[in-house]
């Protein structure tokens, strides 16, 4: 105290709690996770070795200087030919609803839901490894589902590890145009031609499967 002739306002070392979470021991078991699997949160580390959530993110941040990176590199500003293309088809929507007020009935839109893509953790320097994020609880099923302004026209649910191929999804196609008919009767009757609106995925680009698409007499 300065009452006691004491002139230094610094803290004098003294013996406090040990730190339980931060110590050397600790920092090498995360770190031997992390390299084990790039893809683990912090929540599951601090699970595994029974620390605290905040003391498991000072590891990974303070200590190993980690930080989360993407394990993929999307474009994410459009070049003038994009923006120009965009453009146009947007244009031509607009005329289409101009022109017949009905025509946003005739779409069916599907879309298959994926395993999300997480980020990795990387270390200082190191790019990050493109790799499956393993699954603690057995592989994961996708959906595929199709559906129009008025609700779901079909989906399936394919086995766990299942993929959509092309022989798959032309297959769909027909079972689409199968619900369609249960469904939708009155759709034959309204509208002379179904537009399908699906993403750019190899099996939908498939050229059996825009064949099968226009032998079936929709737009897409």
């Amino acid at each position: 105290m300065l009452s006691e002739g004491r002139e230094d306002v610094n803290d004098e070392e003294r013996a406090g709690r040990p730190s339980t979470s931060t110590t050397d021991e600790k920092i090498n078991e995360v770190e031997k996770m992390i390299l084990v699997n790039r893809r683990i949160t912090v929540r599951e580390v601090a699970e595994d070795l029974n620390i605290s959530i905040g003391s498991c993110h000072s590891i990974f941040i303070n200590d190993l200087g980690m930080r989360r990176v993407a394990a993929k590199f999307v474009p994410t500003l459009l070049n003038c030919d994009q923006k120009q293309h965009r453009m146009n088809i947007a244009n031509e929507m607009l005329d289409s609803v101009r022109d017949d007020p009905n025509s946003l009935q005739r779409v069916i839109t599907g879309d298959e839901a994926n395993p999300t893509r997480q980020k990795s953790w990387g270390l200082p320097g190191q790019f990050p490894k493109q790799t499956p994020k393993p699954n603690r609880f057995g592989k994961k099923a996708m959906l595929c589902i199709w559906w129009d302004q008025t609700g779901v026209v079909y989906f399936e649910l394919l086995k766990p590890g299942k993929m959509v191929n092309t022989s798959r999804y032309e297959q769909q196609m027909h079972s689409l145009r199968e619900a369609l008919n249960e469904k939708r009767p009155e759709w034959r009757e309204k509208h002379n031609k179904l537009i399908l609106q699906h993403d750019n995925a190899p099996a939908h680009n498939a050229t059996v499967v825009k064949n099968t698409i226009k032998d079936l007499g929709w737009e897409f």
